[in-house]
């Protein structure tokens, strides 16, 4: 058995504060919504932003007037500028590490970024997929274009594809095209493109298609699966007889199929959460996951953990209880909020003690390691890479992990909360959104925090 050390696949490219006025793991490739699907979405509780996307260290809201907001690392000022008058009419943000892309209500698309960005202009644009640092665009015609890293997928000698595409996905570094025949094609990676499947072989009923960092796997419609890739990677499940499969999860290394019956089947690597011999998975309803780790989420509200314990996949020693509703998680960590409001977490940089036990007032202990419990209230959470944001009932946040905020802008009325990987902003009722976390990843917000809730800043000002 190969040992892994889990690290976080994801580097962090510099990036900043793109005022063009006017989020991810890992799969991006939600279709373009038109203007008037975007109208009839009405802004939540008043707020004028629709929605918010992220690099690893920047932020682009989208309002609902069409105009994008960018705030982030200095080196992409500039660069959106010199799109600023182009960021109009957007209905769609995608993103790659270090990059941007808007599409326009008439399917124009437009990149920005940093230096090492992945630049384009492309028009006809009806879905748009990403790897860490590619993109791949799907005309309405099944044509595609694709640029950025040829290592991540960036390159392809397009006269390969054998027919037209009906669908895109991607893990850290290759793209998988659906074709119209049912064949699937792969390209990035150690690969230049080639067929992983033809038609013949019965993929045009492709349910979903999930990824580790370097392997694929698909779930069809008839409850089986196929997987391909690296072995260590879950790219090999030719051990396993994979029926009656109606969902299927992955982390960095490792595959997760839930079965009809709430049993689960593992593959990949065994440390990682490849290896699920050890633990019981009956009655298991959901699975979430860390870099490389699961926890599953049964019936009865407990949880099951297994995989790398660096990253979570050992609770043991945590009070979780039966009575959990959902589960969340950082790259190494997790956090679960229960029937009652309160939450627990464990993981790198948190408490392997129960939250009941002492030292339980203390935010840290020598060795570094951050309170693990939240009393009551919790609602939802979200996170960095290495912290947790908890939005509570009352309008309030409590923050978890290194990423903690210091002051009283938190204390009520927000509404929503976003993140990158390692910051976070807070959009309130009626006021200027409130962003803290590393200063170079989106904390600094004050340029444009105006931009964001207009008509909470003319209130402030009048």
């Amino acid at each position: 058995m190969q040992k892994i050390g889990i690290v976080s696949l994801f580097l962090l490219l510099v990036f900043n504060g793109c005022s063009g006025q006017p989020k991810a793991d890992e799969k991006r490739d939600v279709q373009v919504k038109t203007a008037s699907e975007r109208a009839s979405q009405p802004a939540t509780d008043g707020l004028s932003v629709i929605d918010v996307f992220h690099t690893d260290q920047a932020f682009a809201a989208l309002r609902s007037d069409g105009v994008v907001v960018c705030w982030g690392n200095r080196q992409m000022e500039h660069q959106a500028e010199k799109v600023e008058d182009e960021l109009k009419e957007v209905v769609q943000i995608y993103s790659t590490a270090s990059t941007f892309a808007a599409v326009t209500k008439e399917k124009r698309l437009f990149t920005w970024g940093t230096e090492r960005a992945e630049w384009a202009r492309d028009s006809d644009v009806v879905a748009v997929t990403t790897t860490k640092s590619a993109f791949a665009a799907l005309h309405s015609d099944g044509s595609l274009k694709v640029w950025g890293s040829p290592v991540y997928g960036g390159s392809l000698y397009l006269p390969l594809l054998p027919a037209k595409v009906k669908k895109v996905y991607a893990n850290h570094n290759t793209f998988v095209a659906v074709l119209e025949n049912g064949a699937l094609f792969e390209w990035g990676g150690s690969s230049d493109g080639r067929l992983v499947m033809d038609g013949d072989q019965n993929l045009s009923d492709v349910k979903e298609l999930v990824s580790t960092s370097d392997a694929f796997s698909v779930l069809k419609n008839d409850g089986t699966v196929f997987s391909w890739g690296r072995p260590h990677y879950g790219g090999d499940n030719s051990h396993l007889v994979l029926k009656n499969v109606i969902k299927l999860y992955s982390n960095n290394y490792a595959f997760a199929a839930l079965l009809q019956d709430g049993s689960v089947q593992t593959w990949g690597n065994e440390e990682a959460g490849g290896n699920s011999d050890y633990v019981r998975l009956t009655d298991v309803k959901e699975i979430y996951h860390t870099i490389g780790a699961f926890a599953a989420l049964k019936t009865d509200g407990s949880v099951v953990t297994w995989g790398s314990e660096e990253a979570g996949g050992n609770s043991k020693f945590v009070d979780i209880g039966s009575d959990v509703r959902a589960v969340y998680s950082t790259d190494m960590a997790f956090g679960a909020i229960k029937k009652d409001g309160s939450a627990v977490f464990w993981g790198k940089g948190f408490f392997i003690y129960p939250h009941d036990m002492e030292p339980k007032n203390s935010v840290s202990t020598p060795f570094g390691l951050h309170k693990n419990y939240v009393e009551g209230g919790a609602v939802t959470m979200f996170s960095t890479k290495d912290s947790f944001a908890v939005l509570k009932e009352d309008g309030s946040v409590e923050t978890l992990g290194s990423e903690t905020y210091k002051g009283n802008d938190l204390s009520e009325n927000v509404v929503k909360i976003y993140s990158n990987r390692g910051a976070f902003v807070a959009f309130k009722r009626d006021k200027e959104p409130v962003a803290w976390g590393k200063r170079h990843y989106g904390s600094n917000i004050y340029g444009v925090a105006h931009l964001l809730n207009p008509d909470a800043y003319k209130k402030e000002v009048q």
